[in-house]
């Protein structure tokens, strides 16, 4: 009923995975509109053993903004993230609680019937983070089963460079810095985060800080 000129509209939309034993699991997913030939295209590798115990997750498409898994943990506020097309990647040591993460790409919008597409807004969006657990008894060997206990401290910078509201408005430089503190015992468990950002549209330079 919205569209008077096509009454019918295809969509199509891919998905694979296959496990490797030495190469992590293998994965792919992928949407086309046929009539207006564009789509999404995301390619994923997980558990990649690296030695060292390290393990490392790799996106390469349309993927989310990278973050330090304890601020993507359910809770009562929740922020999405943000779409790039671009290339991601995680690095984890579980037995030291560690974790690196790093991404790039250009920030956009999931957009379109009757499949999605990447709808760009121009400019480039980088990511780089760290997280550290030091687990029970301040970093004695963790419970695999329970990975966030005792004190975990995350960190995450972010810097937009000419990235625009539509396609008509002017290009924004930006930096954010994201600093989350959470601790977990048997019977509570607490998280604060501090947020303070900068942003400069070519004509005003505008501050903001947050502690929540």
């Amino acid at each position: 009923p919205f569209d008077d000129t096509h009454r019918t509209r295809l969509g199509l939309a891919a998905y694979g995975l296959i496990e490797t034993p030495n190469h992590g699991t293998l994965s792919f997913d992928g949407t086309v509109n046929p009539r207006e030939g564009r789509g999404t295209l995301t390619l994923r590798q997980r558990g990649l053993p690296l030695g060292g115990g390290w393990q490392a997750q790799h996106e390469l498409g349309v993927i989310n903004s990278p973050a330090p898994s304890i601020t993507r943990l359910p809770s009562r506020v929740f922020v999405p993230s943000s779409v790039l097309q671009g290339a991601s990647a995680e690095w984890d040591q579980p037995a030291q609680g560690l974790q690196l993460l790093a991404g790039s790409g250009e920030p956009g919008r999931l957009d379109g019937l009757p499949s999605s597409r990447f709808v760009g807004l121009g400019g480039r969006r980088d990511s780089l983070g760290a997280q550290w657990n030091l687990g029970p008894g301040g970093g004695a060997e963790r419970d695999p089963l329970r990975p966030l206990r005792g004190w975990t401290l995350a960190l995450l910078h972010e810097s937009a460079h000419q990235v625009r509201d539509s396609d008509s408005s002017a290009g924004v430089d930006a930096d954010a810095s994201l600093l989350a503190l959470r601790h977990e015992s048997a019977t509570t468990r607490w998280q604060g985060q501090a947020v303070t950002s900068t942003a400069d549209d070519g004509r005003t330079t505008e501050v903001k800080g947050r502690v929540n």
